[in-house]
């Protein structure tokens, strides 16, 4: 997969190291279920986790302001989508490994709404706004 991060629509961001990641869909609040992030872990934190929910094998890219979500085609449930837009129903906070990549403290979050998200190959990628949690 790493080799089309650097592909046409993701120059913007060259000079980041993508990070292997496992993406939970749904709502935190619904436990996994509706649309949205539920749950990001290190590649390997969800092996020999008893859970439910389904996880797909991704990567991120992380600025100080936008996180760009990187799967494959096929893996994001049907209920997710809306048009091009990758539907969010409540804000996600990204877990604290994610902030220690970037030696930040303070915590981010993605807010609710619809992100447009593009095809590229045979991935999809979905850019988020970053707020930090006040």
């Amino acid at each position: 997969m790493s080799s089309c991060l650097y592909h046409r629509g993701m120059d913007v961001y060259p000079f980041l190291k993508p990070v292997a990641t496992q993406v939970v869909f749904g709502s935190p609040s619904k436990n996994c279920q509706g649309s949205g992030i539920c749950k990001l872990y290190t590649l390997h934190a969800q092996e020999g986790m008893d859970s439910p929910c389904a996880a797909v094998a991704g990567e991120l890219l992380l600025t100080e302001r936008h996180m760009v979500l990187l799967v494959p085609v096929g893996s994001l449930p049907a209920q997710h989508i809306n048009g091009e837009n990758f539907i969010m129903e409540e804000e996600f906070v990204l877990p604290a490994w994610l902030n220690k990549l970037q030696a930040t403290t303070a915590p981010r979050y993605i807010p609710a709404g619809a992100y447009l998200f593009q095809r590229i190959n045979k991935n999809i990628y979905i850019k988020f706004t970053l707020l930090v949690c006040l």
